[in-house]
């Protein structure tokens, strides 16, 4: 675990990614987006440190995405980018 000390404070660094397409292009939509690998990734990147990212579709919100994720309990925001 990677600690910084500031005025005999520690804070834990956190990996943060708002924006995150499950799509490869706002009209071409996949079926299916592998929630689990994406959070194995980021663990493995990141030493198993404290982790948000929230998927962001062009006028939408990929349902079955944000499903599949509150299944592997992690910490996420709700998002989707208004065209």
């Amino acid at each position: 675990m990677c600690r910084i000390e500031e005025r005999g404070e520690y804070f834990e660094p956190v990996y943060i990614d708002i924006h995150i397409h499950t799509y490869p292009e706002a009209n071409n939509r996949i079926p299916y987006y592998d929630v689990v690998t994406l959070v194995w990734k980021i663990k493995e990147y990141h030493c198993g440190e404290l982790f948000l990212i929230s998927f962001t579709e062009h006028n939408t919100m990929n349902k079955d995405v944000y499903l599949a994720a509150k299944a592997v309990d992690m910490n996420l925001l709700l998002g989707a980018e208004c065209t």
